[in-house]
């Protein structure tokens, strides 16, 4: 459930394509089927650091009211809208890329949750506020908003049509309270510029993979939505399970973390990770909490520290920081993916260290018991230096200009590599451990190197090339 505040801007990029899905028709639409990119956006107010909501469904109705579902999420999608605004306007969060057929569309009609929870500038405690009682709701006692478009969207069939639907955050009315919206058409001149585009998180299902591993492409299927999703060299794939070796599949659950790009059409995936499906209560890599956000007072003796919470999904925060507990069977990941050991990450964490955490909350006491922490940015101790890890048999050893090639590749993480076989170049002032993990030289270690039964080497990756800080006979 990804969380969106007060004051938030749904971009709606209509791009004609002859591909896709879609809802039902609109009474004026005259044949056809066009394409439409949803997006979402801040319209910042001042007088709240964070506010949170959720939304449903976007839908486009036209002048007789027949309505075409641009967005659907049954379980919520939700955010603090408050991150999609910097000084230099709004960010745009993609939504949604749909088959629409043609037509004018005069109103836009939201399903959001019941309430919002804001917090008011310097509070750390959210405030539940209920929309106002006034508004309609459906039979799960959501809220249907329409709006009326001051210009109709008209998407013809060759033509690119934008929308931008601005949440008018400072003419929102607070009273009793409760909260009565105001929507109103946005400003979209910033929409096709990609660095104006927020990384977001997007659950479904892996259809027609295509390409050789590190380059892809798939369909990310979730119900009726889906969007394309471009894989490269850059993009981190991990499991979220304690598992090495990670390969796209198709059927495979997953959540894609990137950018989409309006022209193309494509989102471009920095970070992919393999959901663990058999997790407790989890449906489809659903339903269970998951945080990001600045990491604060770690503890290693009571295995704990907290999150100043920016983001969230199935999970509404009603504090703005949360506390993380890790147990033995916490998985502990760096931010290219590459495991570590609840000591490494522990060592990893600097002023400005940044954590991705999933697991069960108990809202009494505020604490997430983390499943799994993976870092998302690097900090002191932990840097591209540590970032891939490989393991596999020598060959091809050069003791002498300190490289060999591993081949094959029994295990792999921190990069998806493009053959069975990796190069390996050994760097200046390299560690080495002997097999029973013991410290040992250089000479030593590519003495034992081609007797032994598998090496791992660690360190960093780039065009199929492993430079190693860390090498271990096994």
């Amino acid at each position: 459930m990804k969380q969106f505040g007060i004051g938030a801007v749904i971009a709606l990029a209509a791009v004609v394509s002859i591909a896709g899905c879609g809802g039902g028709g609109g009474g004026t639409q005259s044949g056809g089927t066009g394409r439409l990119q949803a997006f979402a956006a801040d319209d910042f107010r001042d007088d709240h650091q964070q506010i949170w909501a959720t939304i449903y469904k976007v839908e486009l109705l036209d002048a007789s009211g027949a309505d075409v579902t641009v967005f659907e999420d049954v379980v919520g999608k939700s955010m603090d809208l408050q991150l999609l605004h910097d000084n230099a306007g709004p960010r745009f969060a993609f939504l949604s890329d749909i088959a629409i057929a043609v037509g004018t569309y005069t109103q836009v009609r939201l399903t959001m949750g019941p309430e919002i929870t804001r917090f008011p500038k310097g509070s750390t405690t959210g405030v539940k506020t209920p929309f106002a009682a006034s508004l309609t709701r459906d039979a799960a006692g959501n809220v249907l908003f329409t709006s009326t478009l001051e210009t109709p969207t008209v998407i013809a069939d060759g033509v690119t049509s934008k929308l931008v639907i601005d949440f008018d955050l400072p003419n929102f009315v607070l009273a009793n309270g409760a909260v009565t919206p105001k929507v109103k058409r946005g400003d979209d001149s910033t929409l096709s510029d990609k660095s104006r585009h927020h990384d977001e998180d997007y659950h479904g299902t892996i259809t027609g993979l295509t390409g050789t591993a590190p380059v892809q492409s798939f369909t990310l299927t979730s119900g009726a939505w889906k969007t394309e999703v471009s894989v490269d060299a850059t993009t981190v794939v991990f499991y979220e399970k304690n598992q090495s070796s990670p390969a796209l599949a198709n059927n495979l659950f997953v959540e894609v973390n990137g950018t989409f790009d309006t022209v193309t059409g494509v989102l471009k995936a920095t970070k992919i990770k393999i959901e663990d499906k058999s997790a407790g209560g989890q449906t489809n890599g659903r339903g269970i909490p998951e945080v990001k956000g600045l990491v604060t007072s770690p503890s290693t003796a009571t295995r704990s520290f907290t999150i100043a919470i920016t983001e969230s999904d199935d999970f509404v925060p009603t504090q703005s920081t949360v506390n993380v507990v890790v147990t033995d069977t916490t998985v502990f990941r760096a931010h290219r993916g590459v495991m570590l050991t609840e000591a490494e990450y522990f060592a990893t964490l600097g002023a400005a260290s940044i954590a991705e955490v999933k697991g069960t909350y108990n809202a009494a006491t505020n604490t997430l018991t983390a499943t799994l922490v993976k870092s998302e940015s690097e900090s002191e101790g932990d840097d591209d230096s540590n970032e891939a890890e490989a393991k596999g048999r020598a060959i091809s050893i050069d003791a002498t200009a300190g490289t060999f090639t591993l081949s094959p590749i029994s295990e792999f993480e921190g990069f998806v590599p493009g053959a069975a076989s990796v190069n390996v170049i050994v760097a200046a002032g390299a560690q080495f451990e002997d097999g029973r993990g013991d410290d040992t030289n250089r000479a030593t270690f590519f003495a034992g190197l081609a007797s032994a039964n598998r090496v791992t080497a660690k360190g960093s990756y780039a065009a199929g090339v492993l430079t190693a800080v860390e090498l271990r006979l096994k």
